[in-house]
């Protein structure tokens, strides 16, 4: 920086001595006025380039100005030009980038440039400004016409002095870019033979960094009399007037405050004299965010000797920008340089308690402190697994579904586990990481089921067993249709159904009577029973072979009323009896004789007592 204000006093005192001279903006473009895709007006394209305005959100301001191939240049008054300068930002994406004063005979001729390439910022092609990332930079080229040389300055550093291979053909100011590259602020000035003027400067020299909120002294002199102004312009474009006063000669004044935002910075001062002179002069500075350190935390896991465990410092976290890069330390004496890798692993050779800690650095290079320390346990060796298994049920009904657990399954070292279930009844269930299954089974008898797990490793446990007895239990059978009585002769329907309370179907039925025996297998039968009173029985059977208990109706079937014809004959007198039904109906054949009557109510009553001993002797038979 002195080197800085040296040479501008170099500049601004030679070749005019102490008569004075004032600083002119000839013009200052932001390029936020334009419109996207339009070259600003007075701005030509030279070697075919084309240029616009760009929306180039990614930097800031939002807008800004692109050379999309070669160069673009705007000419530029030298009429009682002393010395040129001039200042702008450049967002150098990839070179080469160059900014600077040139003319035009059929192709461009660099007469007084700073370059942006590969990294360094060169005057001329000579001195260097090493830069290693993609920002916008305050960059100015300041011109002495009369001799020749210019110096060229990189934020406020001091980057070289060269010769102009022909100052006399000074044209315009040019910008050159690949298309990648944004300029921004571009103001060009020139220094004028004056015996007004105004100058501003801050406590650290202009082109300085400040930080958010620090405090700054802006100080002017005028070396007449004169009415002054004081602003102070944001890169955003809005300006705020800080003081109007009139000022005598060659006193400095001083206002003191701190800075709020960030970005560059432009004071101006503006002064108009007592005798009509105007002069303009202004003083450029850089506000940067006061940088927040990182946040650093780290997470692992459990291990064995000669495993690799791996750490994560994923969650780190930057509250102003971003996290580039993590520094482990594994607490066994082992460090991971510098990394971008977020998570890492880790092998110990030793089993023991360790502690994990790691710091991280942000994109402005800040580190963090040490994250919290984080516990990992390292065992000796891999132990097996221990299996076990529990039920819900250990007595269950064929079809039922058993649900069994092998949560209870651990690894002492802390391991995933995996199951393997065997029902005992042919079917298994393969590998598994879910610890709980359900089966069914579909014939009783009592079964061994096994469970064994394994660890991430591979390693088995031995297997837990678990009996469970299956059971069948009977069906149920049901009539649902037996008619009380019946007639002989008459066809009777008898119907039924069955349930099995374990779920299974009814195969087989099965219809008896206590007198004529089996009389169907069927849900539903047709039969023609004897005379009598019938204990109907009925059962079913399911799909497992086993009967239910049987169920009983009674069922009374009745006999007919059977006609006995008697006929009785005498010598004298016929008489025909005829008892039907019980009643006595008489014919009288031929005249006079004996009364038969007695005899023939005595055969009628002998012969209802035989039709009963046979009707009982009927009953009695199976």
């Amino acid at each position: 920086m002195k080197a800085r204000v040296c040479l501008l006093l170099l500049l601004l005192l030679t070749p005019l001595g102490l008569s004075g001279s004032f600083r002119r903006t000839i013009f200052f473009e932001s390029f936020d006025s334009f419109d996207l895709g339009v070259t600003p007006p007075g701005w030509e394209l030279w070697e075919g380039s084309t240029a616009e305005v760009s929306d180039s959100t990614a930097y800031s301001p939002p807008k800004s100005f692109k050379v999309d191939s070669s160069t673009v240049a705007r000419r530029i008054g030298l009429e009682d030009a002393d010395k040129l300068g001039v200042v702008a930002r450049v967002y150098p994406s990839s070179g080469p980038v160059l900014l600077g004063f040139a003319k035009n005979d059929g192709t461009v001729k660099w007469i007084a440039y700073l370059k942006f390439d590969s990294g360094t910022a060169t005057c001329g092609g000579k001195g260097s400004f090493s830069y290693s990332a993609a920002r916008w930079y305050q960059v100015e080229v300041v011109l002495d016409l009369p001799s020749g040389r210019y110096w060229c300055y990189v934020d406020g550093e001091y980057v070289g002095l060269q010769m102009t291979p022909e100052p006399y053909t000074l044209e315009g100011l040019a910008l050159k870019s690949n298309g990648a590259s944004y300029f921004d602020d571009v103001e060009v000035y020139k220094i004028v033979p004056s015996s007004f003027l105004a100058e501003v400067w801050v406590d650290r020299g202009c082109g300085s960094t400040y930080r958010t909120g620090e405090p700054i002294e802006v100080r002017v002199r005028v070396n007449k009399d004169a009415r002054v102004e004081v602003w102070e312009e944001f890169e955003n474009g809005t300006t705020r007037l800080i003081a109007g006063f009139n000022a005598r000669a060659n006193v400095e004044y001083s206002f003191t405050g701190s800075l709020k935002g960030s970005g560059y910075r432009r004071f101006v001062v503006k002064a108009w004299s007592n005798d009509a002179e105007y002069s303009e002069n202004s003083c450029f500075i850089r506000v940067e965010e006061v940088p927040v350190k990182p946040v650093a935390i780290v997470k692992g896991e459990n291990g064995r000797v000669g495993k690799k465990v791996y750490l994560d410092a994923s969650k780190s976290y930057d509250p102003d920008g971003r996290v580039v890069e993590y520094y482990y330390d594994f607490g066994d004496g082992n460090t991971y340089g510098w990394t971008r890798e977020s998570v890492v692993s880790h092998v110990y050779v030793k089993p023991g308690v360790y502690f994990v800690k790691v710091k991280v650095r942000d994109n402005d290079g800040l580190e963090s402190d040490w994250s919290d320390p984080f516990k990992v346990v390292i065992s000796p060796e891999n132990r097996p697994p221990v299996a076990s298994i529990t039920s819900n049920l250990t007595k269950a009904r064929v079809g039922q579904k058993v649900y069994l657990d092998a949560s209870k399954s651990y690894d002492p070292d802390g391991d995933e586990l995996e199951y393997y279930y065997d029902f005992g009844d042919g079917v298994t269930y393969g590998w598994t990481a879910f610890p709980a299954v359900r089966h069914s089974y579909r014939a009783p008898g009592n079964y061994t089921a096994k469970v064994r797990v394994r660890d991430e490793e591979g390693l088995e446990s031995d297997w837990a067993y678990l009996t469970v007895q299956v059971i069948n239990e009977r069906p149920k059978a049901f009539i649902d249709e037996v008619p009380g009585t019946a007639e002989e002769g008459e066809e009777v329907t008898l119907k039924g159904h069955g349930t099995d309370p374990d779920g299974g179907r009814i195969v087989r039925y099965e219809w008896r009577s206590n007198l004529d025996g089996f009389l169907g297998s069927s849900q539903e039968v047709k039969a023609y029973l004897r005379p009598g009173v019938h204990v109907i029985s009925f059962r079913v059977m399911d799909d497992e072979g086993t009967w239910s208990d049987w169920v009983t109706a009674r069922l009374e079937v009745k006999g007919k009323v059977q006609t006995v014809r008697v006929t009785i004959t005498h010598t004298k007198v016929e008489r025909e009896t005829v008892v039907e039904r019980g009643v006595e109906r008489g014919e009288e054949r031929g005249r006079g004789g004996i009364n038969l009557l007695p005899l023939a109510l005595m055969a009628v009553l002998l012969v209802a007592l035989v039709a009963l001993l046979l009707r009982r002797a009927s009953s009695s038979r199976p």
